[in-house]
């Protein structure tokens, strides 16, 4: 069965968004991975993509060398989404934010 147009248009709405981990951000100040990181957030930069963060990574970045924590402000707010977590009964759950999210099955 093919896609419906609205299934595609919404695939394509996801398609340029990439969440980064700490491994990502730390890339930009490591020889080994500089140049392509660097790349990738010049893009970033440039609106071909946008990068999804989450509450999680701000938590894991809080004992980082300030110039790597200092990173992520650099890129301008409208090309980042957070995604943020709630701790409940010992367990994560994710924080809907429709503003950022086109409603779809990821939150059932």
């Amino acid at each position: 069965m093919l896609p419906t147009l609205v299934q595609f248009v919404i695939f394509l709405a996801f398609v340029n968004r990439h969440y980064i981990d700490t491994s990502v951000v730390g890339g930009v100040f490591d020889q080994e991975f500089e140049l392509w990181t660097n790349i990738f957030f010049n893009e970033v930069n440039e609106q071909v993509y946008k990068i999804a963060t989450s509450s999680l990574l701000e938590a894991e970045l809080e004992n980082a060398p300030t110039h790597v924590r200092d990173f992520l402000d650099q890129i301008p707010e409208s090309n980042r989404i957070v995604i943020n977590y709630k701790l409940h009964f010992g367990k994560l759950f994710l924080e809907k934010n429709e503003d950022q999210w086109p409603s779809t099955d990821c939150y059932q």
